[in-house]
Parts: structure tokens; sequence; C-alpha cells
């Protein structure tokens, strides 16, 4: 048996088959994906909406699907593209199940938690402006801005367009601007009074 199988629950390989070797290469490919960014891809859940007991088991069985695929997956650009599409694609599904409306947990953006695992710290004053971005423009912006993803990656990652992409995040650019200003103006007029 394979010494990785453990971390991934034995999922069969569809690979291929007898080629121990190749398995072996696959598995250390795989793993040394999942130590680089099973963390950040979990503060990006997080900061998404996915609730806090589902995202272990999110990003497990992101990498476990990665796996299963590895021949494939292997030769895309990045695929860290397919891990994050499968773990979106898997949240939402697990949300509609519960019946549970998205909320936007931005503890791992906040600096509640490790900076690292979230990828970026934002200030206080700008943690509350990512609840009123919409679903798709909060995650647009998240994965452009704070996980560095182009902009073709973050439309395969959605499965949208380019140009949707741009919308998105002109969108959830201009809102976040309008908040600031109005951030700014609340602290100017507060130091006036002083």
């Amino acid at each position: 048996m394979n010494r990785h199988r453990d971390r991934f629950g034995g999922v069969p390989w569809h690979g291929p088959a007898g080629d121990a070797a190749v398995e072996d290469l696959w598995d250390a490919e795989v793993m040394a994906l999942a130590r680089d960014q099973e963390q950040h891809l979990a503060g990006y859940l997080r900061s998404a909406g996915c609730d806090r007991g589902l995202v272990d088991n999110v990003v497990h069985d992101s990498f476990v699907a990665a796996r299963r695929r590895w021949g494939e997956v292997r030769r895309l650009d990045n695929p860290l593209v397919h891990v994050y599409r499968v773990a979106i694609h898997r949240m939402r599904r697990l949300q509609r199940a519960q019946h549970a409306e998205p909320g936007y947990d931005l503890a791992g953006m906040s600096g509640d938690t490790d900076p690292q695992a979230a990828g970026t710290r934002v200030s206080p004053p700008f943690d509350g402006c990512f609840v009123l971005l919409p679903r798709r423009q909060l995650e647009v912006f998240l994965l452009h801005h704070i996980y560095e993803f182009t902009i073709s990656e973050v439309g395969a990652i959605l499965t949208v367009s380019e140009r949707t992409v741009r919308k998105y995040l002109f969108l959830a650019q201009r809102k976040l601007m309008q908040w600031a200003d109005l951030i700014a103006s609340d602290l100017e007029g507060g130091q006036e009074g002083q």
C-alpha cells in the first residue's frame, strides 16, 4: 500500500494502473500542493462564507478530487485552479443542501486567525465592507486581489468569462471605494471635533 493513501482515504486512481513509480510521483506532487495550499484554500472558503464545520471537509474533498484526476490536472497551467473550482462547487452544493444562506465569515481576513492562513490582513475599518458585496463580486475580489489569481484563472475557477470577471471586479472595487470614502469622511469628521 502506498504511504500517502491514509491522507486521501485510500481513494482509487484513474491513472496508469499498476505503475507504482508514477503513483508515488503523483502522490508526492498532490501532497506538496496540499501542504502548500490547504491553509490558503481554507482561508478563502471561510472568507467566501463556507460554514466553519464544513471547511475542512471541503478542502480535503477538493484535494481528493484533484488526486483522482491528477493525470489530467497536473497538465493544466495552474492545477490549483482546478482545486479551487472543485472547492467552490462543493461548498455551494453543501450550502444548498443545508438550505442555508451563505454568510460571510471574515475571521480569516480580519486578523482573528493566522494571517498566512487567510493570505493577507485587512485593516479593521474595512472588515465590514466585504459583507456588503454580493456573493459573486466577493468571490472575484478575493480570488483576484487577495489570493492573486489572474483574471483568466478566476474565470476558470468560477466558470465564467473573463469579461464577466472584469465586470464583477469593477463593481466590487467601485462599492469598496465608496465604502472607503464614507469611512474616510467619518474619520475626518471625528478628528475635527477633537
